[in-house]
């Protein structure tokens, strides 16, 4: 290793433009790994726990990737509203109608920005539900469910 450190380091000093040597630098600190004992015990020990992380990693991902089916399966294209309150489904949501604000808007029907229309919106959901970022939104969404296009 340091024979390696040592001829890239005269190539980029004898010939500045290859720049793609100063890249074999970045392992000057793998040498610390054969100076330090303790260090050396440490990686070995992350080295040899990284199949079991990969495996558990896995499981996670294949658990969302189900209970995103699931949510898929149960709310999908059910968590959509339409920005005005006083409509009962897709069917009241058009033409204009004046906001609590006093302006006059246009009524839209809208996806929620957590839902589970598709595998991908399902697990994004479902990961910001487990870290507990914004679990309340998708919580109350669902349990105003009344049905397809209602609201």
């Amino acid at each position: 290793l340091d024979t390696i450190l040592l001829i890239s380091m005269l190539v980029t000093i004898a010939l500045p433009r290859f720049k793609i040597v100063q890249v074999f630098r970045t392992l000057r600190p793998i040498r610390v790994l054969r100076k330090v004992q303790s260090l050396h015990i440490v990686v070995s020990a992350i080295w040899g726990a990284l199949p079991a992380t990969v495996t558990i990693a896995a499981g996670i991902v294949l658990l969302f990737v189900l209970l995103g089916i699931v949510g898929m399966s149960l709310f999908a294209g059910n968590l959509n509203y339409c920005n005005n309150s006083t409509a009962a489904g897709k069917f009241d949501c058009s033409g204009l109608y004046v906001s609590s604000d006093g302006v006059l808007m246009h009524t839209i029907w809208m996806d929620a920005a957590q839902n589970f229309d598709t595998i991908s919106a399902s697990i994004q959901t479902l990961i910001e539900v487990t870290s507990l970022a914004s679990w309340t939104t998708p919580m109350f969404a669902t349990m105003d469910i009344t049905g397809r296009d209602l609201q």
